[in-house]
């Protein structure tokens, strides 16, 4: 009898008549993976469970039923979810979630800081502002504030231990939170505009701190200005409270609010003149007729009314480029430059090849009298 879900997949590969790596191919994962998993080494993604239950032509239930492997937590923000998109997105986390067991068998992982406490009370937005105001409490100085504008992934790193990624993705998917164990890690798409990847980024940070991450969740069609429920709506107003704090906002269009002041703000604070017009109406700082106007402002027009014209290209330029989690990385190489691992842990972190790296490392112009000294990167 099949007790667990690794004796029920059993079941199914031999149902098949194939091969562990025949039955892999069919599932679109690597072979090892799927080898990994049978023998207890690495956890059954949820959307490997969904998929081996329909190549099976089984219920999800009766392969999980008895069993205490649980699935990862992941919350995930959507425009319009496509299998091809959260496949993606959750291969990459597994991949990641399997690098940082590595550091943790090494003995090189961060420790991850312990998350704000906070038990939610009152209606949605109320809790959402909650949250927000416990979370910018943990950003310790000014410094750190201001560099929120200017850093946020860094500061959701080093603040929160939240590992941020940022790759191209297939349209369809805004980003991904993913929680286990230790491992945190919040995945944005770059194939989306820049302030909608700072709202992504902050968004999922309000899941993580507010525990929507303890299940599979999904979430489809959230924007910033959209008016859903429950988790989605605290995520939304975690992101507009903690992105744009309310006394700093108040100070930095000082009362009337006009079309400089708006435009302004917009590059200030680095969010979509829609995000900031719903900001500035939930503040009572405009009415909705100006709300509706400004909201249609696009941020091109923003940046040269508001006089950051520069920025602005240089925002759209560096829009696309993909970032590596910067804590598994440093601990990567650290673990690297004490000889407990090879070069080609820091390389899967970073998705280089591990010659291409070693490459990028070598000195240009190495000095003969250190000829084979050892290469140091920091990220």
């Amino acid at each position: 009898m099949e007790k667990t879900l690794v004796d029920r997949v059993r079941r199914v590969i031999e149902s098949t008549g194939g091969s562990q790596a025949e039955f892999a191919a069919r599932l679109r994962i690597d072979p090892s993976k799927l080898s990994k998993s049978l023998t207890g080494v690495r956890r059954f993604t949820s959307l490997e469970v969904a998929l081996i239950a329909e190549l099976a032509d089984v219920s999800v239930d009766w392969l999980l039923n008895g069993t205490s492997v649980l699935p990862p937590a992941v919350a995930a923000r959507a425009e319009q979810l496509r299998p091809s998109a959260s496949e993606v997105a959750v291969n990459r986390a597994e991949d990641l979630d399997e690098l940082w067991s590595d550091l943790v068998e090494l003995s090189a992982a961060p420790e991850s800081p312990r998350l704000p406490r906070w038990d939610g009370e009152g209606s949605a937005t109320v809790q959402g502002a909650d949250l927000a105001a416990r979370a910018s409490e943990s950003v310790l100085d000014a410094e750190q504030h201001t560099r929120m504008r200017t850093e946020l992934p860094d500061v959701i790193e080093n603040v929160f231990g939240i590992n941020v990624a940022f790759d191209s993705l297939p349209t369809g998917l805004d980003g991904l939170a993913w929680v286990r164990g230790g491992f945190r890690l919040s995945l944005v798409n770059t194939a989306t505009s820049w302030t909608r990847q700072r709202f992504t980024l902050a968004h999922e940070l309000g899941h993580v701190l507010a525990g929507d991450t303890d299940r599979v969740l999904l979430d489809a069609d959230v924007t910033p200005t959209g008016r859903p429920h429950g988790a989605e709506t605290r995520a939304n107003a975690f992101a507009a409270c903690f992105l744009m704090p309310a006394d700093e906002l108040r100070r930095h269009v000082s009362g009337t609010v006009d079309d400089l002041a708006f435009a302004a703000a917009v590059g200030h604070f680095r969010v979509s003149p829609s995000a900031l017009a719903w900001r500035l109406l939930d503040l009572h700082l405009i009415d909705e007729v100006s709300r509706a106007r400004y909201a249609r402002l696009s941020l091109r027009a923003c940046s040269l009314i508001g006089g950051w014209s520069d920025d602005f290209r240089l925002w759209e330029h560096e829009r696309v480029a993909t970032r590596p989690p910067m804590l598994m990385a440093r601990a990567a190489f650290a673990a690297y430059r004490s000889g407990r691992t090879s070069i080609r842990l820091p390389a899967a972190v970073l998705g280089r090849e591990p010659d291409d790296l070693l490459v990028a490392l070598a000195p240009s112009d190495p000095d003969p009298g250190i000829a084979g000294a050892e290469a140091v990167y920091v990220p």
